[in-house]
């Protein structure tokens, strides 16, 4: 019996006997697997006739997804004693004595030459070291998705994003409290794709200190933050969580839907540990997110498919013309708002209603489907702030997939998810004299021709159902993965 094969077959929890017969072929090759710490680690000796140029870049695409924490492909001729995990993206040394009581004199070791190498990715401590073995390895943890990628690697098959993240279990943060929540929404997308979401109350510290203790059984950490559940619950859970997921190989994403940019809070991206996700998606594709070591991704807002649901005309609920939204109280930096809400009190006093009303909480559910209905034009806006491109409201895709007509601000990047005067249609914000009255022409058209709104209105859902619900942003999440 090979040395590999014998390794391979003793001492090895039950998913490294499915590696066994996937070696085969490469059994002689394989020096060492040691299993620790939920780890697996494997090491392939120094051999042509295997590790040739296909196999490197199957193991540098293994890299690229996140899936190995350290990479080797050449041999370390020259190595120098680490000293931390900032110094070098690699470094290296010769390993102690085999009978030393280092952490690392526990690992199975065959072959020539050994080394350890510092793990770069780690963020939360300078000096945490992850011990290797050998010229060329790779380190996988081991959860149900990467260890199946593990294995069809070892078979020269790279699968495609859809067998690769079928089927996960996802520890999803937020607010699950309002029933209406994005949180729940997006929740309810996962689920409609047939994968298994666990809720983690972000104010809840019973729920973080199950999510850190339990995170190896989870194959993504989703996370929508709350900026006051945040900072109530504390940094050190966030970050504790953050580094326990990076030890586990379990990615982290954040998903939001605000800006930060230009506002009081943008501070907020300096410090809260939720920007530190190995992803941070947000519908604010205009920022220069790089600037601040944010690992940033863009999708556009989107509607919960369920809610796109056509509502019906309730008298109580009718108008002309209406706002939905904060129209008292917005963020001071972008005093479009403010402009924009007294321009309609007083051009249209008779026709606008203003929602929610005073003392009411928001419109959800069936009554805002019902509100989208009984009304002729809806006027929309954003925090368009410092002249922002590549991002916009969740209003939009609220407001068109239940089927109403809108008005909103042009914004650059718009018009290449919504055909302008086809799916809704816009005019130039500003606070203007020439900005109004361009508004008004727009509003004045669509009160004359009420059957060209209804077409826009009808024509905008089927858009929306198609491109811009979390059901369709689900599958853009797992391709970005």
């Amino acid at each position: 019996m090979s040395h590999g094969s014998e390794i391979l077959s003793r001492g090895l929890s039950p998913a490294h006997y499915e590696l066994r017969h996937i070696l085969v072929g490469f059994q002689d090759h394989v020096v060492a697997l040691h299993d620790q710490r939920h780890l697996a680690r494997v090491v392939i000796l120094n051999d042509p006739d295997i590790l040739d140029a296909s196999l490197e870049q199957q193991l540098g695409e293994l890299a690229n997804f996140g899936l190995c924490h350290a990479l080797s492909m050449r041999p370390i001729r020259d190595p120098v004693k680490p000293y931390s995990t900032r110094s070098a993206p690699f470094l290296a040394a010769e390993k102690p004595d085999r009978n030393s009581s280092s952490a690392m004199s526990d690992l199975s070791i065959i072959g020539p030459k050994t080394f350890w190498v510092t793990r770069p990715r780690c963020t939360f401590s300078d000096t945490e070291n992850m011990p290797f073995v050998c010229w060329f390895i790779f380190m996988v943890p081991i959860c149900p998705f990467n260890f199946r990628r593990l294995l069809l690697m070892f078979a020269s098959i790279l699968p495609d994003s859809a067998s690769r993240l079928s089927n996960m279990r996802v520890a999803y943060i937020g607010n699950f409290v309002p029933e209406h929540s994005t949180e729940n929404h997006v929740r309810t997308a996962w689920l409609s794709h047939g994968h298994e979401v666990v809720r983690i109350q972000e104010n809840n510290p019973e729920h973080w200190e199950r999510l850190i203790s339990q995170i190896t059984d989870f194959d993504l950490v989703l996370w929508t933050s709350t900026r006051d559940f945040a900072l109530a619950i504390g940094y050190k859970r966030q970050v504790m969580m953050l580094a326990a997921a990076q030890r586990a190989g379990v990615r982290t994403v954040g998903f939001h839907l605000d800006r930060w940019h230009g506002l009081d809070r943008e501070t907020d991206l300096f410090h809260f540990p939720f920007f530190r996700c190995d992803t941070v998606i947000t519908a604010d594709g205009g920022a220069e997110w790089e600037a601040y070591g944010i690992n940033h991704r863009w999708l556009p807002p989107a509607v919960s498919l369920p809610e796109t649901e056509l509502g019906s005309f309730s008298g109580n609920l009718a108008s002309e013309i209406t706002f939905v939204g904060t129209w008292r109280g917005y963020h001071r930096e972008w005093e479009h708002r403010a402009y924009l809400i007294d321009w309609l009190k007083t051009t249209y006093p008779r026709s606008v209603r203003f929602w929610p009303r005073p003392g009411q909480p928001a419109i959800r559910g069936k009554q805002l489907r019902d509100l989208y209905q009984s009304v002729k034009i809806v006027v929309g806006d954003s925090c368009l702030l410092g002249g922002a491109t590549h991002y916009w409201s969740d209003r939009i895709p609220e407001t068109v997939g239940r089927g109403a007509f809108l008005l909103h601000p042009n914004v650059e990047g718009l018009s290449e998810h919504f055909e302008i005067g086809t799916h809704l249609d816009t005019w130039d914000a500003g606070i203007a004299p020439e900005n109004f009255d361009a508004l008004y022409a727009k509003i004045e058209h669509y009160r004359k021709n009420p059957e060209a709104a209804a077409e826009i209105a009808a024509a905008g859902r089927a858009h929306v159902i198609e491109h811009h619900t979390y059901e369709v942003r689900v599958k853009q999440i797992i391709e970005l993965l």
